[in-house]
């Protein structure tokens, strides 16, 4: 009988060789996730520690953004530890990460968590969590921030029991981190509070054009009055000057939270009570944080339909070229064009943006664009005309990665994602055999058959067949090349013998002496197949079949692959970068072409089968 064995530092005993759900680590929560971090970015970041069993960033589900916090889960448990004791309060993008182990939210009660104010801006959380740490088991702290991550001057520390945090509520009350004492209380949850959408405060622009300030606060006091009866009411009014222009916006505090709600109520159903020729805009008053939030939600809900974006153009292509092309569609309300060139400068693209006046307009060139030959003779003849949407720039690197993050995933067969905590096989593993690449071949032009190496077919016990006559009118076989057809290089004859050029269906003689044999002229010898030729005849090699189109791009992947990879990874990722299902042969032709785009595939490809071996 087997011996058992210990699970490391979880005090468990469990039989050798079964699989224990125990025997994962929890897996870590991490907070305050830098928008601008993807899951590859974090799995390389906590793969340090040890084996991962999966990574995940929380996003929403309408705009694909992260929504600041995910998971990390180890395999083994002593691992997780060490990266929650090691890398907490690290900086990943702009801010500084909080790591706890995952546990139901109701555990995380909120009277141990204490509300900090007056935080130094040179205060790290690392340092607000020390400062508390004699006090009490901490179990994260957190300071706010904006968008840059500059401190907001407030904080929070949630103890894992209330004594602690009461213990350290009245001990660190009033006490000094670096140059300002901190101000202490308990945090009130907002559907706990008092009033928790009680608002005093309203904002105003687009003022009417006085000459003062003064005067446009006596017009804002009287106005104000006149709504909610008396002036003790207004607890301040501040008005401010546009620095350049001659516009004045305003904040308008009143003592109750009814005489605000009656003001904003009134005002906005009449935006013309303060002047009958201006309208002015009215809401409440929102701190930078919340504004810059609201901002960017309302940005990301708004899809672009006037503009258009094309790629591939021609070098020489100018905006009056664009232009002109896609008038035919609707009035183009402005054009731009654009050039790209590599840090070598041994490359160069062209792309574009059109503009249309209308979103119809727009809508009917996508979609009938290509059809004209106008616009199609503006692009590259060798390279797939483009054309899309305009997507803002973060709104493309996100698209962009969670495409690439799906055919990634899909290039793994069930069983890898299932190791790599994806999912669960839904049935049989198929056999995927045939997706892997083959051994370097030779091709004398577009469509010829391949030649493998390894010899003639096989009879019986696996022992060469060489007395099987070629029956009339076959096909011939590998020994027997048809004209303009090539092995790889340096391959030998099927046949043995010093008679391996003779000609077809003539077995070798042996017994023949000194008797000269007829010899086959050899045909000349075909030249390999290269990217630059795959361009030149693209439309030719679309037309091949799939599994042709994969040889002749795995024998020219290869060696690359060969060169940059592992070599026991080798032939699985050129596998996986030929897959016609899930890239276009454009895209394979791109990174042909570019080292360093190749080695960012294959360093993608490297990542998802050592996840999937772990």
């Amino acid at each position: 009988m087997q011996a058992p064995f210990m699970i490391p530092s979880m005090g468990m005993m469990a039989p050798f060789g079964v699989v224990n759900k125990m025997a994962l680590a929890p897996a870590l929560y991490i907070g305050d996730l830098d928008e601008s971090i993807q899951e590859e970015f974090l799995y390389d970041f906590f793969s340090k520690f040890g084996a991962i069993h999966f990574v995940r960033i929380m996003r929403d589900t309408t705009t694909g953004k992260s929504r600041g916090y995910g998971f990390v889960n180890f395999i083994n448990p002593r691992d997780a530890e060490n990266a929650k004791q090691y890398a907490q309060y690290e900086k990943l993008g702009k801010k500084q990460i909080r790591i706890m182990f995952k546990r139901p939210i109701k555990e995380l009660t909120p009277e141990a968590n204490l509300y900090v104010k007056q935080i130094d801006p040179s205060v790290t959380v690392r340092e607000l969590h020390n400062h508390f740490a004699n006090h009490g088991n901490v179990v994260c702290a957190k300071i706010a921030t904006d968008s840059e991550g500059r401190s907001l001057g407030y904080g929070y520390v949630q103890f894992e029991k209330p004594e602690d945090a009461e213990n350290a509520l009245k001990i660190l009350q009033g006490s000094k981190l670096k140059e300002k004492e901190l101000v202490l209380s308990k945090f009130v949850p907002k559907d706990k509070r008092e009033t928790p959408s009680a608002k005093t405060n309203i904002y105003l622009k687009d003022l009417p054009h006085l000459s003062t300030v003064d005067e446009v606060q006596k017009l804002i006091t009287k106005t104000v009055v006149s709504i909610v009866g008396k002036e003790d009411k207004i607890k301040s009014i501040f008005v401010k000057k546009h620095p350049k222009e001659d516009k004045y916006c305003a904040f308008v505090c009143l003592s109750d939270p009814e005489s605000a709600d009656k003001v904003y109520k009134t005002i906005e159903q009449n935006p013309y009570i303060l002047d009958k020729n201006q309208k002015v805009y009215i809401n409440w008053h929102q701190n930078k944080t919340e504004r810059e939030r609201e901002l960017k939600r309302q940005h990301a809900q708004v899809q672009n339909q006037n503009n258009l974006f094309v790629k591939n153009l021609r070098l020489d292509i100018t905006e009056d070229d664009l232009k002109k092309a896609f008038q035919n569609f609707g009035k183009v309300t402005s054009v731009a064009v654009k050039e790209w060139t590599s840090n070598g400068g041994q490359k160069s693209a062209k792309f574009g943006y059109i503009a249309f006046d209308n979103a119809d307009d727009a809508k009917r060139a996508l979609t009938e664009g290509l059809k004209l030959n106008e616009i199609r003779s503006l692009y590259i003849p060798t390279a797939s005309p483009y054309i899309n949407l305009h997507q803002s720039k973060d709104r493309r690197t996100e698209y962009l990665q969670s495409i690439r993050r799906k055919k990634m995933q899909a290039m793994m067969n069930p069983m890898d994602m299932y190791r790599a905590g994806m999912g669960f096989p839904p049935g049989p593993v198929p056999n995927r055999r045939f997706q892997q690449p083959y051994p370097p071949l030779m091709y004398n032009q577009i469509g010829a058959r391949p030649v493998r190496p390894g010899g003639p077919k096989t009879g019986g016990q696996g022992k060469p067949n060489w007395n099987k006559a070629q029956p009339a009118g076959q096909r011939p076989n590998a020994a027997n090349k048809m004209p303009g057809m090539a092995g790889p290089a340096g391959a030998k004859s099927n046949f043995p013998g010093p008679n391996a050029n003779a000609p077809a269906n003539v077995r070798p003689n042996p017994t023949a002496g000194a008797k000269t044999q007829p010899v086959q002229q050899k045909p000349p010898q075909p030249q390999p197949v290269t990217v630059q030729s795959l361009k030149a005849k693209l439309n030719e090699f679309l037309a091949l079949e799939e599994e042709k189109q994969r040889q002749i791009l795995g024998e020219l992947l290869f060696p690359l692959v060969k060169a940059k990879a592992p070599e026991q990874y080798a032939p699985k990722i050129t596998g996986m970068l030929i897959d016609l299902s899930v890239l276009e042969v454009t895209e394979i032709l791109e990174f042909l072409e570019d080292p360093e785009l190749l080695q960012e595939r294959i360093n993608e490809a490297i990542d998802l089968l050592r996840q999937s071996e772990n």
